[in-house]
């Protein structure tokens, strides 16, 4: 893998930060709490402290502490559907891929996307527009009493996203 361990990982979001102009953080993630709590206290994004003086927005699906909220995610076959709160704004999100994982990759991509400077409607119509990737939690409809889903996970978290997913669909 890119960052050599599980160690390397999180020491490179540690340093986030103080190299990017605005980031997106997953608060869910132990690792992206603990980068969080190192920058900001009580989830406020407070410019120039620690160096940094961008914009963050913070990403969950537990609770609604968080500037992008997903909830009611519900996986079939066909995809993943959820209702999104993003900065104030709602919207019901519905896209051709599976698993809990995409949505916090959703998120976080809609997330980089308003930091570029995109509202809210054209980033869920260019959601609302994309088709799925092959090999990634890709479903083979056979025609027969099962499916087959096809993925391409490589590391022991993917694959038990992958099986994750599995169970729920």
């Amino acid at each position: 893998d890119y960052h050599g361990d599980f160690e390397g990982y999180k020491n490179a979001k540690r340093k986030i930060p103080t190299k990017s102009k605005n980031m997106d953080i997953n608060i869910d993630d132990p690792t992206g709490e603990e980068c969080l709590h190192g920058f900001y206290k009580d989830y406020e994004v407070r410019s120039g402290e620690n160096g940094f003086e961008g914009e963050c927005i913070t990403l969950t699906t537990v609770c609604d502490c968080a500037d992008v909220i997903a909830s009611r995610i519900d996986n079939s076959l066909q995809g993943t559907e959820f209702l999104c709160e993003f900065l104030g704004a709602k919207a019901q999100v519905k896209v051709p891929v599976l698993g809990k994982f995409s949505v916090y990759n959703i998120m976080s991509a809609m997330a980089a996307l308003r930091l570029l400077g995109f509202d809210f409607e054209d980033i869920l119509a260019a959601l609302h527009s994309r088709e799925a990737v092959p090999g990634r939690a890709q479903i083979l409809q056979l025609n027969q009493n099962f499916n087959v889903m096809i993925d391409y996970a490589h590391t022991p978290d993917a694959l038990t996203n992958v099986l994750n997913t599995i169970q729920e669909v």
